[in-house]
């Protein structure tokens, strides 16, 4: 906007979205109503108070100094999705919902998390340590309760997505896993909050309670902890599942790395090209699993 006005080119200098204020940068990520509509969804966010005559860049260095790694990437995301969804305005094209855009940020920092772990080479020195060992072990629940472990899978080519469930006893023993396979392109939180409601039902269904649930995502792990829920698809099947749990035959809902989720993960991106939409079974899992399954009851201390 500025480098037109230099050209002496007649341009509206009024924000197109409120249409209260002149638009710069910072007014555009900060001050104006949408993009204050998202900042008050994220509580971290009032650690930030950024004055009208700043930059953009000096908005990313308050940011850069308060918080913590895993939320200035969030941040970053934020405000890239802000000055998106002013893009959109201003060009009349479709954008998520305000409301959605706190909980795409977060899942999409999740996905790239993930991706990166995935490529990481891990120095076979640093296996060694106990630490990183604890990180990639999957962890028996107590006797008596059983651990399910859920994971979503995605086929962005074929317009599908997958949920995969393993149940074990505390010796690691499978009682039974299952995958299912569902049509549509969800956000990446809906699809694991779809995991996990299927681990709550498959469970049910078989008698296997009292149990501890494991996800690998974080972000649908938190909202059921989380207060404020936002109207979204995932906080809804959330609390379908704070439903199913009104006699409290989970004992606890907890995030675990994809380390420690490999078989559920595993069972999720096998749904994605079997030829049956639903698969189950009992007291064994495929050979293609089986090696993954045997991994985990060894490293049980």
């Amino acid at each position: 906007m500025a480098s037109l006005r230099k050209r002496r080119m007649d341009v509206n200098e009024c924000c197109p979205s409120c249409k209260a204020d002149k638009e710069n940068g910072i007014h555009v990520v900060w001050f104006c109503k949408q993009a204050k509509q998202v900042w008050r969804s994220w509580q971290v966010a009032k650690r930030i108070s950024p004055e009208r005559w700043w930059s953009t860049k000096d908005l990313l260095l308050l940011g850069f100094n308060v918080l913590t790694k895993q939320e200035f990437m969030i941040f970053g995301v934020l405000l890239w999705l802000i000055w998106n969804r002013r893009n959109c305005g201003l060009f009349n094209t479709p954008c998520k919902p305000v409301d959605q855009t706190l909980d795409w940020a977060k899942a999409y920092v999740e996905d790239f998390e993930k991706d990166k772990q995935g490529k990481d080479k891990i120095d076979p020195r640093r296996r060694e340590n106990e630490n990183l060992a604890s990180d990639m072990r999957w962890i028996p629940p107590d006797k008596g309760v059983f651990c399910v472990n859920v994971d979503a899978g995605f086929s962005n080519s074929e317009h599908t997505f997958s949920s995969g469930v393993v149940i074990r006893n505390h010796q690691g023993k499978v009682l039974v896993a299952s995958c299912n396979r569902y049509e549509g392109k969800p956000m990446v939180s809906t699809g694991e909050a779809v995991a996990i409601r299927d681990g709550f039902c498959r469970a049910m269904e078989e008698g296997l309670t009292p149990f501890i649930l494991y996800s690998d995502s974080k972000v649908v792990v938190d909202l059921f902890t989380n207060k404020e829920l936002v109207c979204n698809e995932a906080s809804l099947i959330v609390q379908d599942c704070i439903f199913l749990n009104s006699s409290k035959i989970c004992k606890n809902i907890l995030y675990g790395s994809r380390n420690t989720n490999r078989v559920a993960h595993l069972l999720a991106r096998k749904a994605l090209t079997e030829h049956a939409v639903a698969n189950i079974w009992r007291e064994f899992v495929p050979p293609n699993i089986l090696q993954s399954v045997m991994v985990d009851i060894q490293l049980i201390d």
